[in-house]
């Protein structure tokens, strides 16, 4: 089975998916190649079976020819499309699909779904999987769980002793914003958690640990402090870590709705909000007493399988 998948949204959410859905692909179908078509600043590890493909420039126009090059060049079975919205109504908009194309949506603003163009664009896939709940019951498609990494992580034990850390309550942050405003953030929560006794673990590419896959490590955490973007939030309760939640604004992806547990699957963690930096109070109000049993943690959501067999069975239609 050969696979294009079209994840060039700015965030790594739609190449995450991607690849976890490549990752459960290539259990029911060994063989099967997925071609990754992501932004330059996006390219990351190569996997077998995946390639990685940069187009040369991302000007709409521009990237509405090469993807139609793409697709001609190795005929996929499938064509997976994971930038939603903007690309199905921009460069996606005038492609015409031999293979059967698929849409992998999340909650959008339901004012968004309902415009007219787009209304159309979800009706013109041949299959559409939500990975979150539809914000109107109307729209086409099929309600999964949601696409998460189910590769192996650290067990407790081993990721403290990865991260350096003994018997103290250890904060694991994931930046929720950039630049200045970060630095800021970052020398505030080292401030206190030195003054508290806490152990601070910052993810990201200055960290001297390896946080290439951050939730390997989120088994060891006692709280996490995070944006409630899709990834980082169902990571995080998959692990059943405790939460302080700093929602960013976005256009049409509304991360205070995900903290709220609006969306929720199978969350029942201690969890927080937070407008604006976290403060020691809703930090140590949310840390447990005692580390989480791990016979307590859900089942891992099962969104990539549930939706790579319903692949296997369109692509079964398209050879």
């Amino acid at each position: 089975m050969r696979c294009v998948a079209y994840a060039m949204g700015g965030g790594r959410g739609h190449q995450t998916r991607a690849r976890n859905l490549h990752r459960a692909l290539k259990r029911l179908e060994p063989a099967v190649q997925t071609f990754l078509c992501v932004p330059e600043d996006r390219v990351a590890q190569v996997e077998p079976g995946l390639t990685m493909l940069v187009p040369p420039s991302r000007e709409p126009k521009a990237l509405t020819d090469w993807i139609a090059t793409i697709l001609e060049r190795y005929r996929p079975h499938l064509f997976l499309v994971d930038t939603f919205p903007r690309g199905v109504l921009g460069e996606m908009s005038g492609l015409r699909f031999k293979a059967p194309s698929v849409l992998i949506t999340r909650w959008v603003a339901p004012a968004y779904y309902q415009h007219p163009p787009v209304r159309r664009a979800l009706e013109s896939f041949e299959a559409v999987f939500w990975t979150e709940p539809k914000s109107d019951p109307s729209f086409p498609g099929e309600l999964t769980e949601p696409v998460v990494d189910d590769r192996p992580v650290l067990s407790r034990a081993e990721a403290r002793q990865a991260l350096g850390v003994g018997e103290n309550p250890l904060i694991l942050a994931l930046p929720w914003t950039e630049g200045l405003p970060w630095r800021r953030s970052e020398e505030s929560l080292r401030a206190l958690c030195s003054r508290r006794g806490w152990e601070l673990r910052v993810a990201g590419t200055g960290s001297p640990y390896d946080f290439s896959r951050a939730d390997r490590y989120l088994s060891g955490a006692d709280l996490v402090l995070s944006a409630s973007g899709y990834n980082a939030y169902y990571e995080v309760t998959k692990h059943h870590r405790p939460a302080l939640w700093v929602p960013q604004p976005r256009k049409t992806d509304d991360q205070a709705l995900r903290a709220s547990g609006a969306f929720d699957f199978r969350n029942t963690a201690p969890q927080g909000i937070c407008q604006g930096e976290p403060t020691e109070t809703q930090m140590e109000a949310l840390l447990p007493r005692k580390p989480v049993d791990p016979s307590q943690t859900p089942p891992t959501p099962q969104g990539a399988m549930m939706i790579a067999e319903r692949l296997q069975r369109l692509a079964g239609v398209a050879r």
